[in-house]
């Protein structure tokens, strides 16, 4: 039976060769070498695959033909059942969006994430990749510490360059479902050179504190129970400027690279609450007062370490000149306590 299944092929070979032998040629061989040897071969019968590698030549242009139909039944079928935002997002480049918003820190543990509690920045992260349907990384202007809130603090992010991204819609969208405690002001386009954190060349930050008793501010102020002494304190906050390594106000562990950095602005200044001039609560003179510091860069927990310390010298435990001794050769240990967070404000950044 072989004998006569190999008689048959060869026979349908021998009709088929000429017609198929010159297209074969023209279109993978520059010449009949392959095909006259594997011919020969059949002839002197000897090679035993003679059979199968003589099929091959004589249906190659079957095959090739039918592959190319497959290609294109395929490209066809994607290019249709494929939504094009996913399209776009393999096919355009990444662009970059600058985000202001404004958080209640009460509610997390810091800007940062962190691994086993929530984080203003895994919040924004979960609601922009549920928005674009991908993974969405936000960098920050600077971290804020567990309890500290922020006001008009800026991030940026980086997206596929998808038309159907609108940063109006997705500012909306992102009020809608981010929690209540994070409040987003504006979302826009950016070039991608511009960078929240390195690209800032200062910070500043405002820490509120009142005398007496007020249910309405205890939520964003630390009350403080004895009178303090603005003009020392101030006396105090000018030693803080200019460039100085300030690790004496820096928390034990912190992984920061240098402790040098240039404060420009530090000082206390009587302030009026909004509920006390619209409504009339009762109140003194000076019963409210914010420290507004500003700074090209600040280390971990030094804002609260800075009030805490010029605290100590409004109350009098301290003079003014031990702020400067601190800075020139003291530790944290030296340094006063550290304030409560919940009345400390990051309030803008320049860049």
């Amino acid at each position: 039976s072989f004998g006569k299944y190999r008689y048959t092929f060869e026979h349908d070979v021998s009709i088929s060769q000429k017609a198929y032998e010159k297209i074969f040629n023209k279109m993978f061989l520059s010449d009949n070498h392959l095909v006259h040897l594997h011919s020969q071969n059949i002839h002197k019968r000897t090679l035993p695959l003679d059979p199968v590698i003589q099929f091959f030549n004589v249906y190659a242009v079957h095959i090739v033909m039918f592959c190319c139909f497959l290609y294109f039944f395929r490209s066809l079928f994607l290019k249709q059942n494929i939504p094009q935002i996913y399209i776009n997002s393999l096919t355009s480049a990444m662009k970059r969006y600058i985000i202001r918003l404004s958080y209640d820190g009460s509610a997390f543990c810091g800007w940062q994430i962190q691994n086993n509690a929530p984080s203003v920045q895994q919040a924004l992260e979960n609601a922009l990749s549920t928005l674009c349907r991908e993974s969405v990384h936000v960098t920050g202007a600077g971290r804020t510490d567990t309890g500290v809130n922020g006001i008009n603090y800026v991030a940026h992010f980086d997206v596929s360059g998808s038309d159907v991204l609108q940063a109006a819609q997705l500012c909306y969208k992102l009020n809608a479902i981010l929690p209540k405690e994070i409040c987003v002001h504006e979302i826009r386009e950016t070039g991608e050179d511009f960078h929240a954190r390195f690209g800032a060349v200062s910070r500043r930050y405002h820490y509120f504190i009142n005398f007496n008793k007020d249910p309405f501010c205890s939520r964003f102020s630390w009350r403080c129970r004895t009178p303090l002494d603005m003009e020392a304190m101030n006396k105090a906050a000018a030693y803080l400027l200019g460039t100085h390594d300030f690790s004496c106000f820096e928390k034990t562990g912190g992984n920061n690279t240098t402790s040098i950095c240039t404060v420009t602005h530090a000082r206390w200044e009587v302030y009026t609450p909004t509920h006390v001039a619209v409504t009339g609560f009762q109140c003194r003179e000076g019963d409210y007062i914010v420290f507004t510091i500003q700074a090209n860069r600040f280390l971990r927990n030094m804002v609260r370490a800075v009030v805490g310390s010029l605290v100590e010298v409004g109350q009098g435990k301290r003079n003014p000149e031990w702020i400067a001794d601190l800075i020139e050769s003291g530790s944290r240990s030296d340094a006063g306590t550290s304030v409560p967070g919940n009345a400390l404000f990051f309030s803008g950044a320049e860049f």
